[in-house]
């Protein structure tokens, strides 16, 4: 009995010993992941985007759940082009917690999650530390979750699998999708014509794409401010482009009080037919043709009140805006060259356009 009892007894501290050894392992590796992580991300640039800065400190491990839990990660990264709402600016980055659970020992599944997320947007090309003056200037409480196959062996597969999951995130910032199944909600701030409107962001899924989105409620507290009619297409368009839809609305408020101001000083000017020219334009030099056509479209397809006439206006004189984006006059050619193009369409009536 004796030598049963101490057989057990040495089996345990066996066990326990094994436990210890395997903790201190993993804790190891752990740690050894963030400083490869570092070594491998920081000063690097993937899809024009640098992380010039990334803080990530010893992770903390929890055998019994399989998980790592990282504290207080921070980042810094600046965007060169894409998207073009973020040229040539820094975003710095918070993350109260960072964790990563193991969906089983054997499992190749693993579950990411980010709690307490927090971004603040600031303009490089501005000499005092400042946010932007229009536009998104940061998010706070953002939550994040997302399911990700990954291999670790052998480890230096790692770092590319990181680099990769990187470039699937980085999409959903620079064009608001992701194909990677990925679940965040938080709430961002804008500045609006000195007004700052906070508003809830949201993932939700359209067929195989994630898609953020903009609560429509939201929009509706924009269009307010800035004293715009919004249709429901174009409430649909903007709350699937959040981060452009301050710019958006900046763009069409442009071209109407450019075209208000150019008709009341020279009254040749028409003035509905240079709005409709120089908002497309604005929207096309800003967006490409294909979305400015959208935005417009999403406009004409929204109003009840026009009479077929005026939106065949409407969309020719839209057209004639791209073309000359495509062309690449300049804005100040655009009121001389719509004076004497006859694509320009600057009167509608019932029985037809002229």
């Amino acid at each position: 009995m004796k030598k049963l009892i101490a057989l057990s007894t040495a089996g345990l501290l066996i066990i326990a010993l094994l436990g210890i050894i395997t903790a201190l392992s993993i804790n190891h590796l752990a740690q050894n992941f963030s400083e490869r992580a570092i070594r491998a991300l920081q000063g690097k640039t993937v899809n024009g985007i640098t992380i010039e800065h990334l803080s990530v400190p010893r992770p903390v491990i929890n055998p019994a759940d399989r998980t790592l839990t990282w504290s207080n990660l921070d980042a810094q990264i600046t965007i060169a082009r894409d998207p073009k709402w973020l040229a040539g600016k820094s975003v710095r980055l918070h993350l109260d917690t960072f964790q990563v659970t193991k969906d089983s020992l054997l499992s190749n599944r693993f579950l990411l999650m980010a709690n307490a997320i927090s971004a603040t947007i600031h303009d490089n090309t501005q000499t005092t530390d400042q946010s932007v003056a229009d536009g998104l200037t940061s998010i706070s409480n953002g939550n994040l979750t997302l399911p990700i196959l990954l291999k670790l062996w052998p480890p230096n597969s790692i770092t590319h699998q990181a680099k990769n999951l990187l470039h699937d995130l980085l999409g959903l910032i620079q064009t608001g999708s992701a194909t990677v199944p990925i679940s965040f909600s938080g709430i961002s701030s804008f500045r609006i014509n000195n007004e700052t409107v906070n508003t809830k962001l949201l993932v939700q899924q359209r067929d195989t794409v994630h898609r953020l989105t903009m609560d429509k409620e939201s929009l509706q507290v924009i269009s307010w401010i800035m004293a715009e009619q919004l249709t429901a297409p174009e409430i649909e368009l903007l709350s699937e482009n959040p981060f452009k839809a301050p710019r958006l609305l900046q763009i069409r408020d442009d071209a109407q009080e450019s075209a208000s101001r150019a008709h009341q000083e020279h009254a040749v000017i028409p003035e509905d037919a240079y709005r409709h020219v120089l908002w497309s334009y604005l929207l096309t030099t800003t967006y490409g043709d294909q979305f400015a056509k959208e935005v417009t479209n999403a406009h004409e397809q929204g109003i009840t009140d026009n009479t077929p006439a005026e939106h065949r206006m409407d969309y020719a004189n839209n057209a004639v805006g791209r073309k000359y984006a495509a062309q690449n006059y300049s804005r100040d050619e655009i009121i001389d060259r719509l004076l004497k193009d006859p694509e320009v369409i600057r009167k509608a009536d019932d029985h037809g356009v002229r």
